[in-house]
């Protein structure tokens, strides 16, 4: 056998098979690169190369079977054997060994294809049932969800993080606004903080069809900044440009940017609401900066950083005494010291109070302001200075506001995460703030995290319907369908009077059975309509949810607004749930969104136009 094999060797080399299959294998690299550099050019789907990198492969059992039969000659192709002959080198015997072998790599190559083609199929179906497939391959298609990366520093010394994350904070911010525009939060796009992935395998784990990239220098007193608009599942370029200013302007220089880039996709959202540009004065350049590494600080979050940004706002404050959002960060920063430690006590929550009041003052549609007032007279309350919860308005606040104020502000976003970090130290915290921390996991794409802590509130308090509501919907991003109905049935037991628990129970296993995991959505949106018969409590929100899951957006848009008029804090998911993704970019869900975002004390709704007479000072925007 070890003879044949030698035998078999050398007659390869014989007949040049071995080199005419490293000179295909050159070939066809040489030529899948240059695929690889120029489909892209001609947005070519990605489905093409794939193709060639197959057709590549099948080619290896041709290509070794045409060099074994045919030799090359100057009168061109010749069969090898009829030359043997002509020479006299003729075989002792015939061997079928050569046979064996093209047949073997024949299977082998068609076989790993086969897989390719029968494995890709099941692997899109599995990304579609994740969320993550995207469905928009069309470049010219509307934008529903985007995400902006992190902004790379190319300062010289590369010491300007904290600018960079200031500017992509207020991307963040002003492409927020826009109604019909999911954006992806700056927590999930920590992750991909210099990442060498393509944009089609970023969009498909963030569910986006679009991608803001850039990057930022800053040198002797100038900035320059270039962004770009990606078209995530095609890699295409939609847009580009590059700005310059002194630092003295960076407020204009970031509202610019951020304008513009609202501008380049404001085509493919179909929204109907006019996105403005902010009117902004110059700013002491220090101040600025002092403020900015100052909010860098405290996104870092630990003590020392905590006590950093303290002074960095302090400095600020200095420089400039009416920069009302250095106010407000400062007021925040005592606030978090304080619930970080032992310290949150009466003196704490005094001085916090007394400085976003201050910052509320200079600033009467500050939602960071807000924000802090909210946090520190609900731990009054807590402490026993019974307060009303006003955040300095006449009025006090309903849920639905509180609830906009813990979700959507850099400070609420802070908190929560100092909440749940307390709670797992000193015992559960806050429900509403759990709930709010919940919902920042989720629209960060963290279901099972936000599971197990809606799990932890229901066992708490078990008659809340929005924890309930909540965990039932995290289940069902994460697409665990067994757990939702185990949710429901947990829900209704410990919900409704005996009687109707078995009925509910009995049909939600009836129709599971009957008509799988998609019949969930059919029986959620019947129980909804039978328990309102009934005259129990039924929530718009998730009335809508399971009509969009169903595919009627006219039932779900009536719930929405009926669920407004309700003032029902689920509204507050419209923003950043996927769910509601196919009803963006239509004008009566835009005009629910803007009702959601606004409160009776003065800030702008997001999609709104924010635009007047007085210059603003507003360095970034409301947190997400």
């Amino acid at each position: 056998m070890g003879s044949r094999l030698a035998g078999f060797v050398a007659e390869l080399k014989r007949r040049h098979v071995l080199r005419a299959l490293a000179g295909y294998a050159v070939a066809a690299f040489v030529v899948l690169q240059a695929g690889e550099i120029v489909l892209p050019a001609f947005e070519a789907p990605v489905w093409v190369l794939q193709l060639l990198v197959v057709l590549a492969v099948l080619g290896f059992p041709l290509v070794m079977a045409v060099a074994w039969i045919y030799a090359l000659t100057p009168k061109g192709l010749e069969r090898t054997d009829v030359l043997d002959a002509e020479a006299g080198l003729v075989r002792s015997e015939p061997s079928v060994l050569p046979q064996v072998v093209l047949a073997i790599a024949t299977l082998v190559v068609m076989g790993a294809a086969g897989l390719w083609f029968v494995r890709q199929p099941a692997a899109d179906a599995a990304e579609r049932a994740g969320g993550a497939l995207l469905t928009a391959a069309d470049v010219d298609a509307p934008i529903t969800a985007i995400a902006v990366l992190p902004l790379a520093d190319y300062s010289p010394a590369g010491t300007e993080d904290y600018f960079a994350a200031s500017m992509h904070e207020e991307l963040v911010s002003q492409l927020s606004r826009i109604s019909s525009l999911r954006v992806v939060s700056r927590t999930s796009m920590a992750q991909y903080a210099g990442t060498d992935k393509l944009a089609p395998q970023i969009g498909a784990e963030l569910g986006v069809q679009g991608i803001v990239e850039g990057s930022v220098t800053r040198a002797d007193g100038k900035v320059r900044i270039t962004v770009q608009l990606i078209h995530a599942p095609t890699d295409g370029h939609i847009w580009s440009n590059s700005y310059e200013r002194e630092m003295k302007d960076i407020l204009a220089l970031q509202a610019e940017v951020a304008a513009e880039v609202v501008r380049a996709i404001e085509g493919r959202i179909s929204s109907s609401q006019p996105v403005d540009r902010l009117a902004v004065a110059p700013v002491n350049p220090a101040a600025m900066d002092a403020y900015m590494q100052a909010h860098y600080q405290q996104e870092v979050g630990t003590p020392e950083a905590l006590r950093a940004a303290a002074g960095h706002f302090s400095d600020a404050l200095l420089l400039d005494s009416t920069f009302a959002p250095a106010m407000a960060g400062l007021a925040g920063t005592r606030f978090l010291i304080g619930m970080q430690g032992d310290s949150a006590g009466p003196e704490m929550l005094a001085e916090a109070h007394r400085d976003a009041r201050r910052a509320l003052a200079l600033d009467e549609s500050s939602e960071e302001a807000r924000a802090v007032l909210l946090a520190v007279e609900e731990r009054m309350n807590e402490l026993g200075q019974r307060i009303q919860v006003s955040v300095g308005g006449s009025q006090p606040l309903d849920s639905l506001e509180m609830d906009y104020l813990r979700r959507f502000t850099d400070f609420g976003r802070k908190a929560r995460q100092v909440m749940v970090v307390r709670s797992g130290r000193d015992g559960p915290a806050s429900s509403n703030w759990t709930l709010g921390a919940a919902q920042g996991l989720l629209a960060e794409g963290q279901h099972r995290r936000a599971a197990e802590m809606l799990e932890g509130v229901v066992r708490a308090e078990p008659e809340l319907t929005t924890a309930w509501d909540g965990l039932e919907r995290a289940y069902a991003l994460a697409g665990d369908f067994d757990m939702v109905v185990d949710t429901r049935k947990r829900r209704i037991r410990a919900t409704a009077d005996r009687a109707a628990a078995a009925s509910s129970v009995a049909s939600l296993d009836a129709a599971i059975s009957e008509g799988g995991h998609d019949a969930y959505w059919q029986w959620l949106r019947d129980d909804h309509r039978a328990r309102r018969e009934r005259g129990e409590y039924s929530s718009e929100v998730e009335y809508a949810a399971a009509c969009v899951a169903l595919g009627d957006h006219e039932d779900a848009i009536n719930a929405l607004r009926a669920g407004l008029a309700k003032r029902e804090r689920a509204l507050v998911t419209l923003r950043t749930d996927p769910v509601w993704d196919p009803l963006r970019t239509d004008a009566r869900f835009q005009e629910i969104m803007a009702s959601v975002g606004s409160t009776r004390r003065g800030p702008p709704p997001p999609g709104a136009a924010v635009a007047g007479p007085a210059p603003s000072r507003r360095p970034v925007g409301s947190g997400s």
